[in-house]
Order: structure tokens, then C-alpha cells, then sequence
């Protein structure tokens, strides 16, 4: 199998898992873009969970619907940072130059890109906290 190779592509590690389990299905939905995923029952409960921890820490009740109050545990850790006075952020896009720079999420130069599911800035800026909510299969 040969693929043709992209004149400039940024990864990230949902790009490299996708590579791992099958290189064409990952060139054709992250370089082609010529198929679309199709994502399952459980992976849509998945996007569903994040969308939801997601704006209970954006506009700031720290509330959850009653179908998620498993995951509250978190979010009231999450919501502990906020109270001791750190910055926190949700679904945080960032970007890397392949000098490492923090570059614009779509930049040219992007090289690597990531969604960060929570970060957490202590209010000197010397500490962060970083959180990959987990709700699906332990890997």
C-alpha cells in the first residue's frame, strides 16, 4: 500500500491511533477527508459526556444533567481548582511548532495539534493541572 505523501500534515494522538489500528481509514478521514466516520452508539455517548463537562465548566455552575452524576466526583475536583483560584478552561486547543513553539491552532507551521479537556492555571501561572476525562474503554 502507498500513499502519497502530504505536503504538510499535523498530528495529533487521535491521528496517530487512527494511523495505528488502520493507515488507509486514517489517511482517508484526516488527510483525503474523502469519507466521513461513522461513530458509534458508545463513542457518540462519549462526545455527548465531554459536551457536558465541557459547558458545566464554561459557564461555570459545575453542574451536570442527572444521566451524568457519575462523573460529577471530577467535575466538583475541577470545580476545587476554579475555587482555589486557578484559571480553567475546557476543551483548550493548542498547537506546537516542531520547534515547540505554541503556535495558532490552524497555523501553517502547526505541526502537532490537541484538544486539552481541562487545564487548570494556578493564579502565580507557575502550575498547571491538565485533565483527560475517560469514560470508554480503558486502554
Amino acid at each position: 500500500m502507498s500513499f502519497v505523501q502530504p505536503e504538510r500534515f499535523a498530528w495529533s494522538f487521535t491521528s496517530l491511533k487512527d494511523f495505528q489500528n488502520c493507515p488507509r481509514k486514517m489517511y482517508h478521514l484526516r488527510y483525503a477527508k474523502d469519507v466521513k466516520d461513522e461513530h458509534s452508539a458508545e463513542s457518540q455517548e462519549g462526545f455527548d459526556v465531554h459536551a457536558a463537562l465541557a459547558e458545566a465548566i464554561t459557564n461555570g455552575t459545575f453542574a451536570l444533567p442527572e444521566k451524568y452524576a457519575q462523573f460529577n466526583p471530577a467535575l466538583q475536583g475541577i470545580k476545587s481548582l476554579k475555587d482555589a483560584g486557578c484559571t480553567v478552561w475546557a476543551e483548550r486547543k493548542v498547537a506546537l511548532s516542531e520547534q515547540w513553539h505554541g503556535v495558532e491552532f490552524f497555523a501553517k507551521n502547526a505541526w502537532h495539534r490537541g484538544v486539552l479537556d481541562v487545564v487548570a492555571l494556578s493564579p502565580n501561572g507557575e502550575r498547571a493541572t491538565i485533565a483527560d476525562w475517560k469514560n470508554g474503554k480503558r486502554k
